[in-house]
């Protein structure tokens, strides 16, 4: 029992303040296509309140038999899993609406005429903040779109004050960390 103080201390003292779940922001640049001005994208970034890191590529193994037995190989890759943020919803709904138009642009398919892909696509960059707001650890998504946007709230007359809220899953092509300076 004599170890365990020192235990705790150290610890406390590998932790820090530790990163805290809740201290993070999302900067995005809406394409030119869909329409959308810098106050947009601030308002993505004050109204977004729920985001995350994407997740590693797996790797698929490769078993291989040898002599009655298998081991395995690290084979391809698999692709990136997509990243969902979570947004509230102001009265005019302007984020959702350009979501949704930005949905669109990246479905449309009018008399065959698509629009070109690499102009419905972003970068979009989720940074983990210290306690002073300071950026800890920041990645970058490349390459990224909207594959759809749902309301999280169903309309309910039996909820006080519940803020409707908007759910983006958002592909991309891939990932990286981006140094921090």
């Amino acid at each position: 029992m004599a170890n365990i103080p020192n235990q705790i201390d150290d610890y406390k003292k590998r932790l820090g303040l530790g990163a805290r779940a809740n201290l993070f922001s999302v900067d995005l640049t809406f394409p030119s296509l869909v329409g959308a001005d810098q106050d947009l994208e601030n308002d993505f970034k004050i109204m977004c309140i729920q985001a995350g890191w994407p997740a590693l590529r797996p790797v698929t193994p490769i078993p291989v038999p040898y002599q009655g037995e298998f081991f395995k190989l690290p084979g391809d890759k698999a692709d990136f899993a997509d990243v969902t943020f979570m947004f509230n919803n102001s009265e005019d709904y302007r984020l959702r609406n350009i979501f949704d138009t930005w949905v669109q642009l990246v479905n449309q398919d009018r008399a065959g005429v698509r629009n070109n892909p690499e102009d419905l696509v972003t970068s979009i960059f989720i940074s983990q903040l210290d306690h002073a707001r300071n950026e800890i650890k920041k990645v970058e998504l490349i390459g990224a779109w909207p594959n759809s946007a749902a309301d999280e709230n169903a309309f309910d007359r039996s909820t006080d004050g519940a803020i409707s809220q908007t759910s983006v899953i958002i592909s991309y092509d891939w990932a990286r960390d981006v140094a921090i300076v």
